[in-house]
């Protein structure tokens, strides 16, 4: 199962609804690269700006998009949320 099935599934166990907020499409494809299976990392920060960062590891929030392909409009959902560690 790829990863946008698992974000597709994941949503519809919760009622979320897929309409767009912006043109109330419901014409959606996920992820970046050809695939559609990469996902993004928002920076973790600081209060004072700092972005948190180790040798070891990155602070982080590990996100999946949706973009409208009508509109562009793009929602972020959080994968720690909706599939976990099942990546």
């Amino acid at each position: 199962m790829s990863l946008l099935d698992k974000v597709r599934a994941a949503l519809g166990e919760r009622d979320v609804s897929l309409d767009c907020a912006s043109c109330g499409q419901r014409s959606w494809k996920g992820g970046w690269g050809e695939l559609g299976n990469l996902y993004g990392l928002l920076p973790g920060v600081t209060p004072d700006g700092v972005i948190m960062e180790t040798p070891v590891a990155r602070g982080g929030l590990a996100v999946y998009p949706l973009i409208c392909s009508n509109c562009g409009y793009i929602r972020l959902y959080s994968l720690e949320v909706l599939v976990g560690d099942d990546r």
